[in-house]
This record gives C-alpha cells, sequence and structure tokens, in this order.
C-alpha cells in the first residue's frame, strides 16, 4: 500500500509538472529573421464561387462594447489584410446577407509575436494570433 502512494504522489508531482508548459507551433514558412516591422490582421470571410455574397467587415478596436470603430469594409472579397499592432485586442464583426438573409459573426484577436530558436533551421520570430476566420458553418 505504501509503494503505491509514493507512486502515486510521484505520477502526480511529474504530471503537474509537465502540464504547465505551453505548447505552440511555428509555422516556418511564416517565420522572419528579423523582428517584423508591419503587423496585419489576416480576415478570411465566406465567399461564393459567383462572388455574389455580399458582406460588412467592421474592425473595433478593443472590445465591441468600447464602440472605437477602426475601418468598416463593405465588399464581395473573401480576405482582407488590415494593419494592426501586437498585443492590442481586437473585435471583428462581419454582417453577411445571404440569399436575403442578414447574418452576423463576431470573433477576436490579439496579435503577438513569439521569438523560436530550435523549430526552424534558423532562429526566428513568428506572429500568430492574427488570423480571424470569419466563416458561416450552417445555411
Amino acid at each position: 500500500m505504501r509503494i503505491s502512494r509514493i507512486a502515486f504522489y510521484i505520477l502526480l508531482t511529474l504530471f503537474l509538472s509537465l502540464s504547465c508548459e505551453k505548447g505552440y507551433i511555428t509555422d516556418c514558412e511564416l517565420c522572419y529573421e528579423n523582428e517584423p516591422g508591419k503587423i496585419y490582421l489576416d480576415i478570411f470571410v465566406m465567399g461564393s464561387i459567383d462572388g455574389s455574397v455580399a458582406h460588412t467587415v467592421t474592425i473595433y478596436e478593443g472590445k465591441i462594447e468600447d464602440n472605437i470603430v477602426l475601418r468598416t469594409i463593405t465588399s464581395t472579397q473573401d480576405r482582407f489584410n488590415v494593419s494592426a499592432f501586437l498585443y492590442k485586442n481586437y473585435t471583428i464583426v462581419v454582417e453577411y446577407t445571404v440569399e436575403g438573409t442578414n447574418y452576423t459573426a463576431i470573433d477576436e484577436a490579439c496579435p503577438e509575436l513569439r521569438y523560436d530558436e530550435t523549430a526552424c533551421e534558423y532562429p526566428c520570430y513568428y506572429v500568430y494570433g492574427n488570423v480571424v476566420e470569419m466563416n458561416l458553418r450552417y445555411l
């Protein structure tokens, strides 16, 4: 009985110590050798083959409740790159009109920068948290 308790505490300690590590994946194709000067929000919205899905993209600084509108775009394009700042929160609202019915999708983004020395062939800077996919799943 005593050996099983000791084994339990050893396993518990090992589990807790390893669970605190933050895991992440670095895409080496999107890695920069030097710290990037400009940061962008990559916003992907639902498109259609014939380009008939109209949408309005509104980008807010911070929470939507703060009502600080940075930019509003009305288009049928399915991808936007908008200048952003590191470690600043953004809320993105996309309003779709599909066959006369209105839909709204809301998401947040906070671009961050990480320096990774081991994942790629060379040490590099990796921007993450800047991609927002605003697709409607069920229409």
